[in-house]
């Protein structure tokens, strides 16, 4: 019997569980210049398609050394918001873990904020 698979049934991820919250300490925080990205579409071509540019607005990058993790947390943020945060500053993070277990592990941060501030 051949069964047919629709292309949303061959993966499946978990739902996101609830975002932890966790301990960090800023380490480096470096600038990024605005930027453009240019995406490409793909796909049938029925006609003339040309690239999208996407401009990226500049930012600082964040590198949080997390407490009980070996691994550092990447977080980014324009240049206004980012002038609440200094290097060696404890910060509080949020994340959501996402993954199919012994295959990949992602860590997302969602928010960074100044630590013992709501």
């Amino acid at each position: 019997m051949l069964s047919v698979c629709q292309p949303g049934d061959l993966v499946r991820l978990p739902p996101p569980c609830a975002a932890p919250d966790c301990l960090g300490c800023d380490h480096p925080k470096t600038f990024k210049p605005a930027s453009t990205y240019w995406q490409y579409p793909i796909g049938i071509r029925d006609g003339f398609w040309t690239p999208a540019q996407i401009p990226i607005a500049e930012c600082y990058v964040f590198a949080v050394h997390v407490e009980g993790r070996p691994v550092e947390a990447f977080y980014s943020l324009n240049t206004t918001a980012a002038k609440a945060f200094e290097v060696g500053q404890r910060v509080e993070i949020v994340y959501e873990e996402r993954g199919i277990a012994g295959i990949w592990q992602r860590v997302y941060v969602m928010d960074m904020r100044p630590a013992g501030k709501p």
